[in-house]
């Protein structure tokens, strides 16, 4: 971690808390901080004794949803790791819409109180729907139309493009894709 600390510090009050998911031994595993930090947050400290090829962070917004670590990203389901930055501002009005796509083996995962989790749990809907829920191999171009499709799905239904910055990952294959914010 130490080439990226410099990258991994924030100032004070930044975020209003951090989640990370990493993966050993093919599984992944989560480190959440849902509370502010009271100083300057060095996240290269927080995870200083991983050793992973593969680490996802956000850093979690100021929202109404209760600090709790159900509410933080990232979210996980099985083998899957994912995290999203960015929410329509009319998404509570087809909530229920959303809900009502995601099969009812995948929305028993959801946990917490945010639109984040819920949109997760659609993508893992439209991958259950290409079959590839439970691959360790999915092939990147189908785990991508997942994806996108969870975008698109999203757009539809509030009939407005919003920003977003999302990562989706089994620990073997890993997709990403942003409009209006920053992906690092």
């Amino acid at each position: 971690m130490a080439p990226f600390a410099s990258a991994l510090q924030l100032p004070e009050g930044a975020p209003q808390g951090w989640g990370m998911a990493y993966y050993e031994a093919g599984q992944p595993l989560l480190r959440k901080a849902p509370r502010p930090a009271d100083g300057p947050l060095e996240l290269a400290a927080a995870v200083s004794d991983v050793n992973a090829p593969l680490l996802l962070g956000q850093i979690r917004q100021a929202s109404d949803a209760p600090n709790l670590n159900e509410n933080t990203p990232p979210f996980r389901f099985r083998r899957w790791t994912f995290t999203l930055l960015g929410t329509p501002t009319n998404l509570e009005a087809v909530h229920g819409d959303i809900l009502g796509a995601i099969p009812d083996f995948i929305k028993r995962n959801i946990r917490g109180r945010t639109h984040e989790e819920v949109l997760s749990h659609l993508f893992l809907a439209f991958l259950n729907d290409a079959g590839k829920l439970d691959d360790p191999r999915a092939p990147s171009n189908v785990v991508a139309r997942a994806l996108s499709s969870m975008l698109s799905y999203v757009d539809r239904l509030v009939e407005a493009p919003w920003p977003y910055c999302c990562f989706a990952s089994n620990g073997d294959t890993l997709v990403a894709t942003h409009r209006g914010l920053p992906l690092h």
